[in-house]
């Protein structure tokens, strides 16, 4: 029900828009995310494990001792050990939810009504924003989607910034491969993790 951060944010989840803001780069169609006067940030299960390691599972909690995942941790490599450690505590949590949950087949009324909703739901590769208006008639007069593989473009470009100069002694073939293995540790989509490489060197 928060947004929250390893940098000290923790609002409600309509707040979205006041800490964090969408820019059009001249380079990519895609827009890049930014907190208000910072920068770039990570969102999926590092930043999620980064956060919430205390509320894990203990199973969840020795897997990760066992790996090393110690926290915080900002290395996006460090990402699948992370979505390893979060499926440990969702097997877990699965059983608990089987063993307790009541079970009721009683119908859900909804009644329409002119308003705003908003929501912040957590999808395997990150947080997933909803805002939308809607009028009397139940119609969505506006709505604002920002999917995390678009909150995580900007974070995803710079650590290529990053990572690039160090590595620019390998063949084409391996520079294009470490890039990749950069661009999946975000899970984006298969198009972007398969296709996004194309090595041209300037002299």
């Amino acid at each position: 029900g928060m947004l929250a951060s390893t940098e000290g944010i923790k609002v409600p989840q309509r707040e979205y828009r006041q800490f964090v803001e969408e820019n059009q780069v001249q380079h990519s169609n895609a827009k890049h995310s930014n907190v208000k006067g910072r920068t770039s940030y990570l969102v999926g299960p590092l930043a999620r494990v980064n956060i919430n390691l205390d509320q894990l599972s203990p199973d969840a909690r020795r897997a990760a001792k066992s790996v090393g995942l110690n926290v915080p941790n900002y290395s996006p490599f460090k990402s699948p050990i992370a979505r390893a450690v979060e499926v440990v505590h969702c097997i877990d949590e699965c059983a608990e939810i089987l063993e307790t949950m009541p079970y009721s087949e009683e119908p859900s009324l909804i009644k329409l009504r002119a308003g705003d909703g908003y929501a912040i739901t957590e999808a395997p590769r990150g947080i997933n924003y909803h805002h939308y208006s809607l009028n009397r008639g139940g119609i969505v007069t506006k709505a604002d989607i920002a999917p995390p593989t678009c909150q995580n473009y900007r974070n995803m470009e710079m650590d290529l910034i990053e990572l690039v100069p160090t590595i620019l002694d390998l063949q084409d073939d391996e520079i294009a491969h470490r890039c990749q293995m950069l661009i999946r540790a975000y899970d984006p989509c298969i198009s972007c993790s398969v296709h996004s490489i194309k090595i041209h060197k300037v002299k």
